[in-house]
């Protein structure tokens, strides 16, 4: 993971709960880029009681499932939009039949940006965390970390974008979203997420903005 305290000197704190981080080298790099690919999210899912009856096998199922629902999530919010960008997005099956290929599916965080990137044919890769603080765990899990069904919750996920040419992370976005829940969490959820990918640099036009 990507601490914000390595980043504070380069980081802007545009708003309680939002940070954004850009490399010197991030206008630059981007200009090269054609194909971006959107990796499956480091997840975890805890508890600020945890339950009686919890199973570790079965918690880590969910995180690895909750995973690929982040990158699936990601990956729909940039596509339903693609007009706005200046990069085409490896569609998120073709990514992860690749990394299966080359044998990194499930071990990510054991190889370079730049490894990945190069096993994908890509230019850059979009990663990330997702955190969810569950208050209660008695709904389906993967359902609540994303939903909030009946109960509330604190998520903070970010995005990153590594060049795939060195691995170096050219552009970090963090934000905690307060606690949410049913009947308008998926709503909440989906509106974030929308804010989270418009603010990615490939979007036309975006220099003006920052």
């Amino acid at each position: 993971m990507l601490s914000l305290a390595c980043l504070h000197s380069n980081a802007q704190l545009l708003e309680p709960g939002k940070e954004v981080y850009k490399s010197p080298k991030l206008k630059q790099a981007i200009k090269a880029h054609r194909t971006v690919a959107i990796l499956p999210f480091d997840t975890h899912i805890a508890y600020r009681k945890t339950p009686k009856d919890f199973d570790s096998t079965a918690h880590l199922r969910n995180e690895a499932e909750l995973s690929k629902q982040v990158q699936f999530d990601v990956y729909t919010a940039l596509i339903k939009e693609f007009f706005k960008y200046k990069v085409r997005f490896q569609n998120i099956q073709e990514t992860n039949q690749l990394l299966k290929q080359a044998g990194m599916e499930g071990s990510l965080d054991m190889y370079g940006k730049d490894e990945v990137a190069k096993a994908l044919g890509v230019d850059a890769v979009i990663y990330g965390d997702f955190l969810r603080k569950e208050n209660t765990p008695n709904v389906g899990i993967v359902a609540a970390a994303i939903f909030g069904y009946n109960k509330t919750a604190e998520v903070t996920m970010s995005l990153k974008i590594a060049n795939g040419a060195d691995g170096e992370v050219l552009w970090a976005y963090t934000k905690l979203m307060n606690e949410i829940g049913a009947p308008e969490a998926k709503d909440v959820f989906e509106r974030q997420m929308e804010k989270l990918t418009r603010n990615l640099p490939y979007t036309r036009g975006v220099f003006s903005v920052f």
